[in-house]
């Protein structure tokens, strides 16, 4: 199964301006759940967000990091959403750890 969320980044082509490098944007991204070691908050977005850094989300957004397995490495990736309504979105209503 595979999900979409939106992901926020930031423009550091070298044809930005330095303005437009401070700046984050959303874009549509699909993942597969089974490749998520771990979900956890990401509060530095929620003080760009206050700083009016972050384009095309409401004042009361949420941001969390999700980490992707890539084989031997991995990525990290930020997205909007608090971390229970991801989980549940991610994992279908069960718990991320078990034991």
């Amino acid at each position: 199964m595979i999900i979409k969320l939106k992901e926020v980044y930031r423009n550091n082509s070298s044809t930005a301006s330095p303005m437009a490098k401070m700046r984050y944007h959303l874009r549509d991204i699909f993942i597969n759940p089974e490749h998520i070691i771990y979900i956890r908050q990401n509060p530095s977005m929620l003080r760009r967000l206050e700083e009016g850094l972050v384009d095309d989300t409401s004042p009361t957004s949420e941001f969390c990091t999700i980490s992707l397995s890539r084989g031997h490495a991995g990525t990290d990736i930020v997205v909007v959403g608090n971390i229970d309504e991801l989980n549940e979105r991610l994992r279908g209503k069960t718990e991320l750890l078990h034991g």
